[in-house]
């Protein structure tokens, strides 16, 4: 299950974290998306970040939930998360 990291900032430079995962489910792929901390650990009583979004390959299910977040962020920018 490949996982994908991103850091957004809004438009008031607010940082925030966020873990793409991609899974095969039958003839497509689905994508979710859960807010982070910047070492890339699951926010405890975060809400879900974005829907799922669904793609025929595991590119396209990764580009649908890159946009919404690119919808909501001024700036979106993938990253490694620090250890």
């Amino acid at each position: 299950m490949p996982e994908h990291f991103f850091q957004t900032r809004d438009g008031k430079g607010a940082v925030r974290f966020f873990r793409i995962t991609i899974e095969r489910e039958g003839d497509h792929f689905a994508a979710t998306c859960s807010a982070v901390d910047a070492k890339g650990r699951e926010l405890p009583d975060a809400p879900q970040a974005a829907p799922r979004f669904y793609g025929l390959d595991a590119q396209q299910a990764l580009r649908r939930m890159v946009q919404a977040l690119e919808n909501s962020y001024d700036e979106v920018s993938a990253v490694r998360p620090g250890g």
